[in-house]
């Protein structure tokens, strides 16, 4: 007998979900789908024990060591920073009074309450244009991941931050001028190599390595595992000093760790292709060539304009567009609303709850008296809990809960996502694969709408604690809800996941990139707002704070509740 065989149409996606590859062990497909990159012949030729290691992980594994000591590196000199920057503004007011001496002050004339003023004025200019640089900083990420690939934008962020923990020591040994020159690098160079970069590029990669059905769950790793970095940092960091009597300690720690990562990612971490170019298809644009076009040379003003536009980009995903699917995935007259009502409920949802730890360190201080080292120890449980949760509870109860929820969909509704048998069945084996293929693309719509309802339930259990956090009045009692907010942190892998199922494979890179400038706006208005409510009532009502971020939380869930699964897209 000649067996048939079917060619699916171009742009198809022809892999086979989990469940239909358990039911059909015998039937062979093609996968159009973003694979883990294999072992190069030179790699394979390479040192036994590197060739050992590559293949011991996936790449989304090793990617988690790398995102482990990047985050101890990064928050391991938080507290020296501020003390730094403290120090350099003692330094610059006595400049009038005696010159400027560099290095050279007294503790306790730093110690007065003008001193303190300024230095609080620096700290707070640092703030603003380190959050300022963040939002530059992700659009340049974004831009150049998509140019020279993940693998470079990382190791640069990696060379920003070892330029970062350089600047701070030498401003304090340098003069006046120098030390204002280096303190503004110093926040440039963090900025350019922060957490917010880092989390973008990591996110894309694992875009890249990973499908609908463990993307959620893999991004959740990847979290954890930074939180898990940034639990003992703040700790460890002080330690350092204080042991080895070095207030320079951290710096030089961090700076060891940042190498380390530089040749881990060298030699143990592959390249990841977005899909538009590891896999093109008729159903994608075309790649334009990265070569300059033939002509006069644009004039400023139209190279300035054209950067900026470039910079923008990413930021026009989050307005409504129409869909290039048919109107099976497109909402009403064909106009696509996901990304924008996702948008939304991130920016509402960050600008009530970014200050959240910088306010339990101020109503921990004020309600029971704790100082520095009390209440780093109750951000340290936050922190703590949140890695504990999304690297051993939140990936099994993801499996569990789409699990519960496509029963539920197949008990309440008629659809081809409950059994492959669902479809018309044909002797024709081409025809059984377009029912499979059906199938599949159904069940990972439904996966991404789960997402859907787990970012729900996170942002108001994350109000409903925070809330609670300002209405117990014992420190036991307290420490507890602090720790019971660590259920609420299994929305930001799930909103990464979501986000790149409402877009194009193509526009994932810009996607994730308009997520995080969102994120980082909300966080750039949270401390005025929530600030503000702080300073007005904590004399008489201190938890009146929480409340309102509690409130902000559940406004954020209500944008969510009108994104469908029709504008979800199965890959």
């Amino acid at each position: 007998m000649v067996q048939r065989s079917r060619t699916p149409p171009a742009g198809s996606s022809t892999e086979r979900s989990p469940l239909l590859t358990r039911r059909h062990t015998t039937s062979s497909t093609t996968s159009t789908a973003p694979s883990i990159p294999s072992l190069t012949p030179s790699q394979k030729r390479a040192h036994p024990i590197l060739s050992f290691l590559r293949g011991l992980l996936s790449p989304v594994h090793r990617l988690l060591p790398l995102a482990f000591l990047y985050s101890l590196a990064t928050l391991s000199t938080l507290p020296s920073t501020i003390e730094t920057l403290r120090r350099i503004a003692c330094l610059i007011y006595y400049r009038k009074q005696e010159g400027w001496r560099a290095g050279v002050l007294e503790e306790e004339r730093c110690d007065r309450t003008e001193v303190e003023r300024l230095a609080a004025t620096v700290v707070s200019v640092y703030g603003v244009l380190n959050s300022v640089m963040i939002l530059v900083a992700i659009g340049l990420a974004s831009s150049a991941a998509a140019r020279i690939g993940r693998k470079l934008v990382v190791l640069g962020i990696l060379t920003f931050a070892s330029l970062s923990v350089l600047a701070l020591p030498a401003a304090i040994k340098s003069g006046q001028v120098a030390a204002i020159c280096l303190v503004i690098a110093f926040t440039i160079t963090q900025a350019l190599g922060g957490q917010a970069v880092f989390a973008l590029v990591a996110t894309m990669m694992v875009t890249d390595w990973t499908r609908t059905h463990d993307r959620t769950s893999k991004i959740s790793l990847l979290e954890g595992c930074a939180f898990l970095g940034l639990t003992p940092a703040g700790a460890l960091g002080g330690w350092l000093a204080s042991v080895t009597h070095n207030f320079f300690a951290p710096y030089y720690f961090a700076l060891a760790l940042y190498v380390v990562c530089a040749l881990y990612l060298l030699f143990l971490i592959p390249e990841s292709h977005p899909p538009s170019l590891s896999h093109p298809s008729s159903s994608q644009p075309p790649q334009r060539s990265s070569l300059p076009p033939r002509g006069p040379t644009p004039s400023l003003p139209r190279r300035l304009f054209s950067a900026l536009k470039d910079y923008f980009k990413p930021l026009a995903l989050l307005l409504p567009h129409r869909t290039s699917q048919g109107p099976s995935q497109a909402g009403k007259g064909g106009w696509v609303y996901g990304t924008m009502l996702l948008g939304l409920g991130v920016f509402v949802m960050q600008a009530g709850s970014a200050f959240l730890d910088k306010l339990l360190i101020q109503w921990l201080a004020r309600r029971y008296g704790y100082g520095p080292e009390r209440t780093g120890l109750y951000l340290s449980l936050l922190t703590g809990f949140k890695a504990l949760f999304l690297v051993l509870i939140f990936p099994h109860v993801l499996h569990l809960g789409r699990k519960k929820y496509q029963a539920h969909r197949c008990r309440t509704t008629v659809t081809s996502s409950c059994s492959p048998s669902a479809t018309p069945s044909s002797s024709e084996d081409g025809d059984a694969e377009d029912g499979a293929e059906q199938y599949a693309e159904q069940e990972q719509e439904l996966a991404s709408f789960f997402d859907v309802i787990v970012i729900r339930l996170s942002f108001l259990l994350d109000g409903a604690f925070t809330v609670l956090v300002g209405l117990v009045s014992t420190p036991v009692a307290t420490a507890f809800v602090i720790c019971c907010l660590a259920f609420g942190s299994g929305a930001p892998p799930a909103l990464k996941a979501v986000m790149v199922s409402l877009v194009e494979r193509h526009e994932r890179a810009q996607a994730l990139a308009a997520l995080f400038v969102v994120d980082a706006l909300g966080q750039v208005v949270s401390p005025v707002l929530m600030g503000a409510v702080y300073a007005a009532t904590v004399e008489k009502a201190g938890w009146v704070v929480f409340v309102v971020i509690g409130a902000i939380s559940v406004v954020a869930t209500l944008p969510l509740f009108l994104i469908r699964e029709e504008d979800l897209k199965a890959e």
